[in-house]
């Protein structure tokens, strides 16, 4: 059976939803320490991952793209977002070392894929994550469901 290991980074939070044959089976939310520098939380990030999954075959990751710049609170000014991307890369490489394929989508993917718009708000997409799954949770859980909504849509597994 089919496995995949859909995520929302962050470098405070990761989301996580885990697949089985195209069906969600798991999900939570990794917290590392926020106290820690980012290098220290994206080694409690991948600890808790291989935790989670000690044992089991995971087929393909997919993960939201990590965005260039990002908002730097509400409607302020954006920002480069390097710790995101040091985080989306770490993740990259855990999944290279579980022999996993890795797929990457941008935030207007993984909306047309759940609310058929590109610009649609989060709340439609946790709307849709709600109706299909009955999965009302954190923002960054719901983040990575609509991520493997997304993948497996693209996959043709879910329709």
């Amino acid at each position: 059976m089919s496995t995949l290991l859909s995520l929302d980074p962050g470098t405070r939070f990761l989301g996580w939803a885990f697949w089985e044959g195209g069906r969600l089976a798991l999900w939570g939310l990794v917290e590392p320490d926020a106290h820690l520098r980012s290098p220290e939380r994206i080694g409690q990030i991948r600890a808790e991952l291989d935790a989670l999954f000690t044992g089991v075959r995971i087929h393909a990751v997919a993960c939201e793209r990590a965005p260039v710049m990002h908002r730097t609170g509400g409607k302020g000014a954006f920002r480069p977002a390097p710790a995101l991307d040091l985080v989306v890369n770490e993740l990259r490489f855990w999944a290279k070392n579980r022999h996993a394929s890795w797929a990457a989508y941008n935030p207007a993917q993984i909306k047309s894929a759940c609310a058929f718009a590109g610009n649609a708000s989060k709340e439609a997409v946790a709307r849709t994550v709600k109706a299909v799954y009955g999965v009302e949770d954190d923002n960054n859980v719901v983040d990575a469901i609509a991520v493997g909504h997304c993948h497996l849509m693209r996959e043709g597994i879910w329709r």
